[in-house]
């Protein structure tokens, strides 16, 4: 008898390597152990709950290691070096100092938001082997931004996503996701919770069922900072909210904002990267009030990529006539956006 296969290997590449084999062998007992009290399937779900545990301390120590990074006075130089601009980072390093607090929250806010994007990377391939409960999978496929000089599988920005969202012909639908993480305010300490920002029509597109109440709707897709909504993932709802069908129309704190909760998404869905259990998602409507952008619209930044993209394919529709209106599209992009869409 042994844990569920696809669990086991996504915790062996998390781990790290000297400490793999003895980590996977005790969890391993502590399964077997599960299994004969408490049956097969309450086991297995408390082993894959282990994921996210390791995965948010991989998004922490490489977070932690970017900090440091940021913080050495030879890699600000350098930075400072290439644009020539020595006397604005001094000026601006001084007036970091004079508000530590301040400091302190936007490094470690950048260093956990740069940590967690590698980490996705990092697990993304073994976790899009994992099935997930879309309405027509055989038509869902995942698009990617290939930029010049970069990765050829990368992510793209709310202005091109919204763009392609316009063009009609080859998909009966084009969604877009990114995630976050938060400060969750609620009775006792505060948490850190991880959730993803979502296109309006996200949950309709991809066809997932709500266990409770509703998705998000037309009019809380159109205004930046409109529509203080969210959707419980479903292991947060019965975690953290002991499965209360009451919960609809509760309120709570993310980052400092009120959100009314509209619905629990459903059991088969655990987010864009099921092994991190997504506790929220919100629209993406509400990105610069959860990420606490203070360089301006990220919704209207064209170079800022961030956000993952899906799309369903229309009937009859192949992926070699798809990937041609991609290129088509992309190429009209970097005719009119030479500085960001090359």
């Amino acid at each position: 008898m042994r844990p569920p296969g696809t669990t086991r290997r996504l915790l062996a590449r998390l781990l790290p390597a000297e400490d793999r084999d003895w980590v996977l062998e005790a969890l391993d007992d502590l399964w077997r152990e599960r299994a004969r009290r408490d049956g097969l399937r309450s086991a297995n779900r408390w082993y894959r709950r282990q994921v996210p545990s390791f995965a948010f301390r991989l998004v922490r120590d490489r977070g932690r290691r970017t900090a440091a990074a940021l913080a050495d006075p030879a890699f600000i130089r350098e930075v400072a070096a290439v644009d020539g601009i020595w006397g604005d980072t001094r000026y601006a390093l001084r007036r970091l100092a004079s508000t530590p607090a301040f400091t302190a929250v936007a490094v470690l806010s950048l260093a956990l938001g740069i940590g967690a994007n590698t980490a996705m990377f990092s697990v993304v391939n073994a976790v899009l082997l994992r099935e997930q409960p879309y309405a027509e999978p055989d038509r869902t496929v995942e698009i990617y931004t290939s930029e010049a000089d970069g990765f050829a599988h990368s992510t793209t920005s709310f202005p091109d996503l919204q763009d392609l969202r316009e063009r009609e012909g080859v998909f009966d639908g084009v969604v877009g996701t990114r995630t976050f993480l938060a400060r969750l305010d609620r009775d006792g300490p505060p948490e850190v919770a991880f959730g993803e920002l979502v296109s309006w029509d996200f949950f309709q597109t991809l066809g997932i069922p709500m266990t409770l109440g509703r998705a998000f709707v037309p009019e809380e897709g159109r205004s930046p900072g409109g529509a203080p909504v969210v959707i419980l993932g479903h292991h947060t709802w019965v975690e953290d909210f002991g499965s209360d069908p009451s919960v609809l129309g509760r309120t709570v704190v993310l980052n400092g904002h009120p959100f009314e909760v509209v619905g629990v998404a459903s059991e088969d869905y655990a987010g864009n990267i099921p092994v991190l259990f997504t506790g929220f998602f919100a629209p993406m409507m509400m990105t610069n009030e959860l990420m606490g952008s203070t360089s301006g619209d990220q919704l209207q930044r064209r170079g800022s990529r961030s956000m993952f993209v899906k799309g369903v394919l229309a009937p009859g529709v192949t992926l070699e006539q798809a990937n041609g209106e991609l290129e088509a599209f992309s190429t009209a992009l970097a005719e009119r956006y030479p500085d960001s869409n090359e």
